[in-house]
């Protein structure tokens, strides 16, 4: 391959990239996520949320296929596999930890994998009656990497 085809193909590729980052962050956006908004969410779903619960989340990642985890709780206690010990937990008290751990990590991109000088970008909506995240995006701007988790249905159980 000649000097100009490998310019190109770097060029190609750099413009690919950036408007798969410009789709992203475009998609559906939901506002920015920040500490006060993500502790406003957690004081309505403290208020409001249901203590018991059957939710179904998808998340996705650069790279990885999509997957959907249904999670039931019950007495805030989440049962079955979000129950297991280092197993990730998709209960909404564990959403709320996650979104805290990316407030913290979004600081330092590179703990994402990312080159030094990379931004991370943290998106977030909350269910505006129960304060559940109902949808999460974090974009690192360099490679176009990026996670989303979603809620897709959260229905209240009997206790």
């Amino acid at each position: 391959m000649s000097d100009r085809n490998k310019a190109l193909t770097i060029w190609a590729l750099a413009v690919v990239t950036g408007a798969l980052g410009a789709w992203l962050l475009l998609r559906d956006r939901p506002p920015e996520l920040t500490a006060e908004r993500l502790s406003a969410a957690r004081a309505l779903w403290q208020s409001s949320g249901p203590h018991s619960y059957t939710a179904v989340v998808a998340t996705e990642a650069a790279g990885l296929e999509r997957q959907v985890y249904t999670v039931r709780v019950r007495d805030s206690q989440a049962q079955g596999d979000a129950a297991t010990p280092g197993q990730q937990s998709y209960a909404v008290d564990s959403l709320f930890k996650l979104l805290e751990r990316e407030l913290d990590l979004a600081r330092d991109p590179t703990a994402y994998g990312a080159p030094q000088g990379a931004s991370a970008y943290l998106f977030a909506s909350f269910d505006g009656r129960l304060g559940y995240p109902h949808l999460f995006r974090r974009i690192v701007g360099a490679g176009g990497r990026y996670a989303e988790l979603r809620v897709l249905k959260l229905e209240s159980t009997p206790e």
